[in-house]
């Protein structure tokens, strides 16, 4: 009889043991359930708050024009050959006067014998003469052109975010955020 006192005093002590380890964990569960509730109310709104800045900020980054300047400071040489193979015409359209005493020698026959004598005249010409012409000059020739160009500026440079490749990934980040705010917002709710 003994042994079954024993026994049950034995089994009585891990009774009461299991009930003190088991009332030790429900109070260490509903510890741990009161500090999660009050890290969920106070974790909600800053991760809805720290999200939504996150989401406005992706969006004005995408709005935004990065600005900058490129120092360009390089010799670019040059070396090429222009191939000129032109008819030019160049109208001449223009009045020559000629006003000019002549001096000259005419021989004058005297007598009709043959017997001819020389006579120095002096021939005054007072004329206009008219041009009205077009001549065409053909040019054919090449021209070398072989130096160096120094080019020193600073370009300006704009970049709009919005135009570029940049602004499908802040897309697809943004509506990633937004769903994972709106997926841990539900969440924390359930949770306080």
């Amino acid at each position: 009889m003994r042994g079954i006192r024993v026994s049950i005093i034995v089994l009585f002590v891990l009774v009461l043991v299991s009930l003190g380890l088991n009332v030790y964990l429900i109070s260490q569960l509903l510890q741990f359930q009161q500090q999660t509730h009050t890290l969920a109310r106070e974790l909600r709104p800053v991760l809805v708050d720290t999200l939504g800045n996150t989401v406005s900020d992706l969006e004005e980054i995408k709005n935004s024009t990065v600005e900058f300047d490129v120092n360009i400071d390089n010799d670019f040489p040059v070396d090429l050959e222009i191939p000129i193979n032109e008819s030019i015409d160049i109208p001449i359209n223009t009045v020559v006067p000629i006003k000019q005493e002549i001096n000259t020698t005419v021989m004058m026959s005297l007598f009709e014998g043959g017997l001819e004598v020389p006579v120095d005249v002096t021939v005054p010409v007072d004329v206009e003469v008219p041009i009205d012409t077009v001549v065409a000059i053909d040019v054919k020739q090449s021209i070398p052109i072989s130096t160096t160009v120094p080019i020193k500026a600073d370009v300006p440079i704009e970049i709009v975010v919005s135009e570029t490749d940049l602004a499908g990934y802040v897309d697809q980040l943004t509506a990633a955020l937004s769903t994972f705010a709106e997926t841990a917002d539900q969440f924390l709710q359930k949770l306080e």
